[in-house]
C-alpha cells in the first residue's frame, strides 16, 4: 500500500509532518510515536512489516523533530505532545475516515508520551504497546536536580544529548545510519529535560489504572533508559491485561537490533490479541 505524507497544523500553528498508510476500515488504526530526537522516517520498516495485518498505520514527527516545525527538541510543557496527537488524530479521522480507537505503539520517549496521552484519553485507545519506554534514566537523581535548577534560569538552553549511538543497537550499519541521518538531533533543551523527568516521576511513583491492555517490550541490556523504572511502572499498573517481554542481550532499539525479527514477531502477536 502507498504511504501518504502531509502536514497538519497544530493548535498553536506549528506544522506537524505525518505519514499514513490505509488499511481495512474494520481494523483499529496503529499510531507510532518515535523516540527523542529522531523522526518517523526511521519507522518506515513498520509500514512494510505490519502491512499484512491490514491496520491503517499512522506515524508523525514530534514537534521540533524531523520535518515538523517548532523549536528544536523543545516543548513549553509536556502536554503539548498530547494536544498534537489529539489534533492529528482528529484531522486524519476526518481526512481518511479512519474509525475506532487507536493502538498506540510508543518507543522510548514516545512510550512516555503515548502513556500520558492514553491516560488522558482512555476512550480513544484500544491497546498500548511500549518499546523500551522512558520511565526512568540512569543517574536520574543528578539529572533531576540539574534540570530543575536550570529550568528556572535558562529553560531554552540547548545541551548535548548524552545518548551514545553504539548503545542503541549491536548492528554497526544501523549505528552508522543513525550518525549520518541529517534529521536526527542529538541534543535537548533544559525545559524538555525537566518536563520528561516530571512525567517519568508521575508514572513511576503512582498506581496507574488503564481500561485497555498494555504490552511492554524492553531491552535486556538497555543503557539509555533505566530498566528498573519500567519494572516498577509495570508492577503498579492496573489493566485488564498486561504483559512484559524482555529481549535478553538487546540494546535500546529492539526493532533495529540484530535479532529484530523476534521483536517484530512479538509485536505482531500483541497486535493480534484482543
Amino acid at each position: 500500500m502507498p504511504i501518504q505524507e502531509g502536514l497538519f497544523w497544530a493548535r498553536d500553528g506549528e506544522r506537524i509532518f505525518y505519514r499514513f498508510q490505509a488499511g481495512s476500515p474494520d481494523k483499529n488504526p496503529i499510531l507510532l510515536v518515535h523516540g527523542h530526537g529522531e523522526h518517523s522516517g526511521r519507522y518506515l520498516k513498520f509500514f512494510t512489516r505490519l502491512e499484512d495485518l491490514e491496520h491503517p498505520l499512522l506515524a508523525f514527527d514530534l514537534r521540533g523533530c524531523g520535518r515538523s516545525s517548532g523549536a528544536p527538541v523543545h516543548v513549553s510543557r509536556f502536554e503539548d505532545y498530547f494536544t498534537d496527537i489529539t489534533g492529528l488524530l482528529d484531522f486524519l479521522s476526518d481526512r481518511f475516515k479512519i474509525q475506532g480507537p487507536v493502538i498506540l505503539v510508543g518507543h522510548s520517549l514516545g512510550g512516555l508520551i503515548a502513556t500520558g496521552w492514553a491516560r488522558e484519553n482512555p476512550e480513544r485507545v484500544s491497546k498500548l504497546i511500549l518499546s523500551s519506554p522512558l520511565f526512568g534514566l540512569p543517574h536520574e537523581g543528578g539529572t533531576r536536580i540539574l534540570a530543575k535548577v536550570l529550568n528556572r534560569i535558562v529553560p531554552t538552553l540547548v545541551v548535548h544529548n548524552p545518548v551514545s549511538p553504539p548503545f542503541l543497537t549491536h548492528d554497526l550499519e544501523e549505528v552508522e545510519r543513525y550518525r549520518k541521518d541529517p534529521l536526527i538531533q542529538r541534543r535537548i533543551t533544559v525545559r524538555l529535560a525537566y518536563e520528561m523527568v516530571r512525567y517519568m516521576s508521575l508514572f513511576r511513583e503512582k498506581e496507574l489504572v488503564l481500561p485497555f491492555p498494555v504490552y511492554i517490550l524492553m531491552a535486556g541490556e538497555d543503557h539509555v533508559v533505566w530498566p528498573e523504572a519500567t519494572h516498577r511502572f509495570f508492577s503498579r499498573l492496573r489493566a485488564p491485561r498486561k504483559e512484559l517481554e524482555v529481549f535478553d542481550g538487546f540494546f535500546h532499539e529492539i526493532f533495529n537490533e540484530m535479532g529484530q525479527d523476534k521483536a517484530f514477531e512479538r509485536l505482531k502477536y500483541y497486535l493480534a490479541r484482543p
